[in-house]
């Protein structure tokens, strides 16, 4: 059994690592695609992109500061919300994770969630859920989410934890790219249906069936 020796903080991913959201991604796409074309934005100019990204990059061709970027900016911002909080509404923790942090926390090792859902969606789910934690950074409280390496360092930095003293979990490549991004070992979980494979092209170090099973890894 692979072990993570040196570990003071663990960063966890939360929709699909921490908690089954069942946000309908594909619909958000197809929503902000069709907010953006009614602004303007070439639809194919979106296309391969994540939510967030196709946002960001319709921004720039509306030229992010105009009206019309704004606008833009409200109805997509409208659009990925209202499917969030929806699937926040019938959201639950994955067996075992919420255990398995507090045995990681009585052993010393600080908690960090780092996602790119929205705080309000986090805390709806939390405040139904609880699950230990030491801090949480959603999209509304860093300017550079994942796979930025920002998005991590910031929780480091509130944590008092160095790179090589803390690991990335999660269940998407997004995760494995921003944790290689900023130095750190990655572990990647499969309780959203991902892809073992992909996960460690993307940079796993560890492939887990579940972020539950990090304190058997972890001395």
């Amino acid at each position: 059994m692979a072990k993570l020796t040196g570990v003071r903080a663990v960063l966890l991913d939360f929709d699909g690592t921490v908690a089954r959201t069942r946000i309908d991604f594909e619909e958000m796409r197809v929503r902000v695609r069709g907010v953006a074309e009614s602004a303007g934005v070439p639809g194919e100019l979106l296309d391969g992109r994540w939510v967030l990204e196709m946002v960001e990059l319709a921004r720039e061709h509306l030229g992010e500061s105009t009206a019309a970027a704004q606008c833009f900016t409200e109805g997509a911002d409208a659009a990925i919300l209202d499917i969030e909080l929806t699937a926040a509404a019938g959201a639950e923790l994955f067996p075992g994770v919420a255990r398995a942090l507090a045995e990681l926390q009585r052993r010393g090792i600080k908690v960090g969630i780092v996602t790119r859902n929205c705080a309000e969606c986090v805390r709806r789910i939390r405040a139904r859920h609880h699950f230990p934690c030491d801090v949480i950074l959603t999209r509304d409280d860093v300017p550079n989410v994942k796979p930025h390496q920002d998005h991590l360092l910031a929780a480091l930095r509130e944590l008092g934890c160095a790179t090589d003293e803390a690991i990335m979990v999660g269940d998407h490549i997004s995760d494995m790219m921003s944790g290689k991004n900023a130095g750190l070992t990655t572990v990647g979980v499969l309780t959203s249906g991902a892809d073992r494979r992909e996960l460690e092209q993307a940079g796993a170090d560890l492939v887990l069936d579940s972020a539950a099973r990090l304190p058997a890894h972890i001395l």
